[in-house]
């Protein structure tokens, strides 16, 4: 099989929570990733670390501080193209996805000049839940991880780097970064395609079985706030 941009199989990055409390989204995640995908993947699972070795190394007082992070996973998708080695090209994605496209299609997709991602415009701001790197041309922009991990607030550090010079910056093809209030507003036979994020941890649509796993185990989820249904019966149905 032809190489893409010098690397067989295509690179996957998700970001994820460190101790399984989205299980859920990551199987329904994986299952649509590489039902519909037509090269060979390698999927890499970000998640924050104990080992000190690690680019994801996290504890109290050590390696990436989270303090600002909406998520347990934020910056992490910001030291892909480093943990790439800046070669090549890598694709990443929030794990409360679904893939409805062939993952391929962002393997070809082409860079505009001086770009080093593509990502989605959501209307008001870049939408960051699914992105690809041209990893040497990030090199040139993005701080190094042990930076970067130092400071809690790296991510909206990236969000105005992004802000200031829109150039470093291209449009994800299709219905790529979809979010789901966006897909919920289509008509109810449009066909679906990309990948569609469900940003909100109130309207998740895998919380449900989540937090049933996570109770019967007495632990907790990482999000502790109030859980509604999601509003969009077709995305729900898509889900189970």
């Amino acid at each position: 099989m032809k190489k893409s941009n010098g690397f067989d199989p295509l690179r996957v990055f998700v970001g994820t929570s460190p101790s399984g409390e989205d299980a859920e989204a990551c199987m329904v995640f994986e299952r649509s990733l590489r039902s519909r995908a037509s090269v060979p993947l390698e999927v890499t699972w970000l998640r924050l670390s104990p080992d000190e070795t690690s680019p994801c190394y996290s504890r109290a007082g050590a390696g990436w501080r989270t303090e600002l992070w909406s998520t347990p996973w934020t910056a992490l998708r910001w030291a892909v193209p480093e943990i790439c080695g800046w070669r090549g090209r890598a694709v990443y994605f929030d794990c409360p996805t679904i893939v409805l496209g062939d993952v391929a299609e962002l393997g070809r997709a082409p860079f505009p000049r001086g770009a080093f991602a593509l990502l989605r415009w959501t209307g008001t701001a870049l939408g960051t839940a699914c992105a690809v790197f041209d990893c040497a041309e990030a090199k040139k922009h993005l701080q190094l991880v042990e930076v970067m991990r130092a400071d809690p607030g790296a991510h909206q550090a990236v969000g105005v780097l992004l802000e200031r010079h829109p150039k470093l910056v291209g449009p994800l093809p299709g219905d790529w970064g979809s979010i789901d209030a966006e897909v919920a507003l289509r008509p109810a036979r449009a066909p679906l395609g990309g990948s569609v994020h469900f940003p909100s941890p109130y309207t998740q649509p895998h919380a449900a079985r989540a937090l049933a796993r996570l109770s019967r185990g007495g632990r907790a989820h990482w999000h502790d706030g109030v859980r509604l249904p999601h509003y969009c019966a077709r995305l729900v149905d898509l889900f189970e």
